[in-house]
This record gives C-alpha cells, sequence and structure tokens, in this order.
C-alpha cells in the first residue's frame, strides 16, 4: 500500500494466521481464569510490543519505499506526469480491492484448515481463477465508467487504462498470494514480498523514467514489469507446500459457494473503505485536473507515515483479540487489555503526527520540489484525517470482533457519503484544501460513528491521565521542534536539530 492507497482499516488487521507470542502467553497461563487475569494483562502488554516488533519489517520497509517514491518521481516527472501516475496508483488500488477482496479474505480464512486436510491447492486454485474472473469483469465495468472520468488526462485514454489493467490484475493476484503467506503463518516471506513489492516498484519505476525518452510512460512500464515479477515470484513460492496435498487439485464449485458467502459482506466493506479513502482523488482530478492531484498525492503519502503505528499495533493485537474475544469471559479479556493498547498507540502515534505536522514545511522542502513544498499547510488536515482513521481502527474493533459486519458497512457508509458529499462542496470552493478538510471530517465521523455503534460489542476504559501526559509530551516536544526551526531557518540541518531536540525534550 504505497502512493495512491492510504493504509485500510480492514486490511491491516486481518492478519489471523501468524503465530503469536502473546496467543501462546494467553495459552500458557490459562487467560479465561478471572484469577489470573492481571498477571495476563501484564504479561500480554509486554509481550504485544514484542509482537509488533516482528511486524516492522513488513510494514516500515515499504513506508520508506513510499517515502523515496515520491522523493524520486518528483523530481523525474513535471507535477501533471506525476500527478497521472497517483492517479494511476489510486485506480489500481481501487481496481484491485474490488476484485480481490473477497478472494483473498476467504483464502486468509480457510487455508490453514485446508492445509490440514490436504485440499490446500483447491483454495489456491480456485482462488486465483476467481480473481482472473472477477478482474475481467471490474475492468470492464471500470472501462465504461473510466472515460467519463479521465476526461483531460495528459496521457491517451487506452494507453492509460492498459496499464492499469496490467497493474490491477498483477496486484490482485500478488494480494491473494501474500494473503496465503499470512495464512500459513509466514511471516518472514510475507515481509520479503512485501517489501520487495514496495522497493522493486520504486526501482522499476526510477528506471523507466530516466531511460525512456517519456518519463511517465517509463515510469507505468517499469511498475507494471516489478508488479509482475512480485506476482509470479508469490505462486512458485507455494508450490514446495502444495506437494503434499491428497486432495485432487481442481477447481471446486463447493469453494465458490463458500467463498461468496464469506467474502461478498467484507469485498462490500472494502468496496465502502475504499470510496472513503480514495474519493478525493477523483473528484480532485474531475474539478482540479492532474496537477492538484499530483500536489495532493505527494502531501499525502508523506503524511501516510503517521499511521503505520496504528497498522503495526492492530497487526500484532488483531489475533490475540480474536483468539480472546470468542472464549466464555473473553469480552472482559480483551477490555482489560484495550487501555494499554491505546496507550501504546499513542505513545508512538502522537509525537509522530505532532513531528510531521511541526516540521512539514522543512520537511516538503527536502522531500519533493518547491513546487510541492509551498503547499505544506495540507499537512496538517491531512495529518489530522490519518490520526482518526487509526483511532477508528480501535474503536470498530468490537464490531469486527463480534462479526457484525452489516454494523461495520453502516458505519463505513456513514463515513463514505460525508467524504464524497463534502469534497462535492468544498473542492469547487477551497481546491485541494476543500478535499484535505472534507476527509478529516469523513474520519472523524467513522471513529466517533465506530465508538457509538463498538461499544455495545467492546466497552473499554481510556487511559485518560496517559493520553493527557502524552499530549503534553508532544506539545512540549513541539515547542522546541518550532523553536530551533525558527532560529536555524529552513534547511535539511535545521530539520534534523529540530527532530533530535523534539525527541529529547
Amino acid at each position: 500500500m504505497l502512493m495512491g492507497s492510504r493504509a485500510h482499516p480492514f486490511r491491516g488487521p486481518h492478519f489471523h494466521g501468524f503465530a503469536s507470542n502473546t496467543a501462546c502467553i494467553l495459552d500458557a497461563t490459562g487467560a479465561s481464569t478471572a484469577p489470573n487475569r492481571y498477571y495476563v494483562r501484564a504479561l500480554t502488554e509486554r509481550s504485544i510490543v514484542a509482537d509488533v516488533l516482528r511486524y516492522v519489517p513488513a510494514q516500515m520497509l515499504p513506508a520508506a519505499a513510499g517515502f523515496l517514491l515520491v522523493t524520486i518521481l518528483t523530481r523525474l516527472l513535471t507535477v501533471e506526469q506525476y500527478g497521472v501516475y497517483a492517479l494511476a496508483a489510486t485506480t489500481v488500488a481501487v481496481l484491485s480491492s474490488l476484485a480481490d477482496g473477497w478472494v483473498s479474505n476467504s483464502v486468509l480464512r480457510f487455508l490453514a484448515n485446508a492445509e490440514e486436510t490436504g485440499r490446500a491447492s483447491q483454495v489456491l486454485r480456485s482462488g486465483v481463477l476467481y480473481v482472473l474472473g472477477s478482474d475481467a469483469l471490474v475492468l470492464a465495468a471500470a472501462g465504461l465508467v473510466g472515460t467519463f472520468i479521465y476526461r483531460g488526462l495528459p496521457l491517451d485514454w487506452l494507453t492509460f487504462a492498459s496499464f492499469v489493467a496490467v497493474l490491477a490484475v498483477a496486484a490482485s493476484l500478488t494480494d491473494t498470494g501474500q494473503a496465503a503467506l499470512r495464512a500459513q503463518t509466514r511471516v518472514w516471506a510475507y515481509g520479503a514480498f512485501n517489501a520487495g513489492r514496495a522497493f522493486g516498484r520504486l526501482a522499476a519505476s526510477a528506471l523507466g523514467a530516466v531511460v525512456l525518452p517519456n518519463a511517465l510512460i517509463g515510469a507505468l512500464l517499469g511498475w507494471a514489469a516489478s508488479a509482475w515479477l512480485i506476482a509470479l515470484s508469490i505462486g512458485v513460492a507455494f508450490r514446495s507446500r502444495l506437494r503434499a496435498d491428497i486432495a485432487p487439485p481442481q477447481v471446486s464449485q463447493a469453494w465458490f459457494k463458500t467463498f461468496m458467502t464469506y467474502g461478498a459482506p467484507v469485498s462490500l466493506s472494502l468496496l465502502l473503505n475504499v470510496v472513503l479513502a480514495e474519493a478525493d482523488r477523483f473528484l480532485l482530478q474531475g474539478f482540479s485536473g492532474t496537477h492538484a492531484v499530483g500536489i495532493y498525492s505527494a502531501v499525502y503519502q508523506i503524511a501516510n507515515g503517521a499511521v503505520i503505528p496504528s497498522s503495526l499495533i492492530m497487526a500484532a493485537t488483531f489475533p490475540i483479540f480474536s483468539r480472546l474475544y470468542d472464549r466464555p469471559d473473553g469480552r472482559a479479556q480483551v477490555a482489560i487489555l484495550m487501555p494499554g493498547v491505546i496507550r501504546l498507540f499513542l505513545v508512538v502515534a502522537v509525537p509522530v503526527m505532532v513531528g510531521l505536522a511541526v516540521v512539514s514545511r522543512p520537511l516538503l522542502d527536502l522531500l519533493t520540489p518547491r513546487s510541492y513544498a509551498v503547499h505544506s499547510g495540507l499537512m496538517l488536515p491531512v495529518l489530522a484525517g490519518v490520526f482518526f482513521l487509526g483511532i477508528g481502527q480501535y474503536t470498530t474493533l468490537g464490531l469486527l470482533l463480534a462479526k457484525r459486519s452489516e454494523l461495520l458497512m453502516a458505519v463505513l457508509a456513514a463515513a463514505a457519503c460525508s467524504n464524497v458529499l463534502l469534497n462535492l462542496i468544498m473542492i469547487p470552493q477551497l481546491g485541494m484544501s476543500g478535499a484535505a478538510f472534507a476527509t478529516l471530517v469523513a474520519y472523524v465521523v467513522y471513529a466517533c460513528s465506530g465508538a457509538v455503534v463498538g461499544r455495545r460489542f467492546l466497552r473499554f476504559t481510556v487511559p485518560v491521565r496517559s493520553v493527557a501526559r502524552i499530549f503534553a509530551a508532544a506539545a512540549s516536544m513541539a515547542l522546541v521542534a518550532f523553536a530551533v526551526g525558527q532560529v536555524m531557518g529552513a534547511s535539511t540541518l535545521s530539520l534534523a536539530a529540530a527532530i533530535l531536540c523534539g525527541a529529547a525534550a
């Protein structure tokens, strides 16, 4: 999930298959018994940190590649060309989510059990076939709609559509393969492919932009080549795991029914999530053109660093909470652990958010050309929106654990509709700033409505004192970093000094 695709609230948490240090502790200490609950809480909170660290490579390396991608491509491409590249990335994220969401989540859910009965190849072969068929339907529908959305692009429509189609199919196959890796608890393989996917795109896009006369075509062609290399490589990674299958490797019609029954509600949630996360790019294209899309996407990609803490913590804790919640007193056990998890999230996320906000202008000066950096004012509403996105992952956790997909879809629908309506109202008046503030309000709606609805299924205490201390410390850090920046001026040295002094504060 790099440029053009924000961190999806319902892709990150679904790490059901990963082995967990914390889960082992819960089993060993008997977490379902009341006398042990505070002992378990202490052990679990300590082990959650260890579990989070296991996910750092899979999350941090792609994020680093995303920063580098912005830095390099904004210098190799014009603003309009970068806008087309970002719009292609957004479109690929939308189409692949629609095409593979129901399949990849079903693979994640059913592959582990299928391996135990020797039917893993049936699940995987069925999944690949369903993804390809779904891609064909989605791309055909998108082709009809796209002729109206993408008017005025500085690139031939057929060329743009061809690249998007090739990239979307590769992304769908890769997403399904990575879901299978997660289901098989192959943590390091998943992380390696995730990093390879991000850095392969970075290197190939930059190389193509430099080598070919048309830098935009070169960047898209390089990305397509790297995407298919990863998609084919991830398929090869499963061959040795499937040799022990005892069931015939044919595609089963029964699996189609199973996938649809389980995956269709998830797919609808993903669709609403896509509208929430990506609608502003398409509306900006319609009202303001690719120049605005390019600048807005670059700022958003840099601001997305603030959501990494939430993704890391949710990836580590969701399997633990899923395991606990279904036990007789599981809801109470999860409620006991939640304050510590929220505290951990805020300890990391708030300083990151505040720090990025304070040094936004020198950071953009360092990472992007001046034509992007002059729009550093976008960073504050964008960062606030990303922060509320992270909060929303915790307020909607009860709905995920209780498997109340219809209520989750209602929360997402409220946020997505508010996002579209506010963008339609605010972009014509305020341009990119309107899009940033509209999305901020939509994420606030998402977090607050999730809290109201989710408390029926998971009621926990917010550690108010800890929250106050964290924000006070972050404010002190911000003041010190701001003062250093004012004294030293705008430079790379002042940026480094501001970050170091702020962290020390």
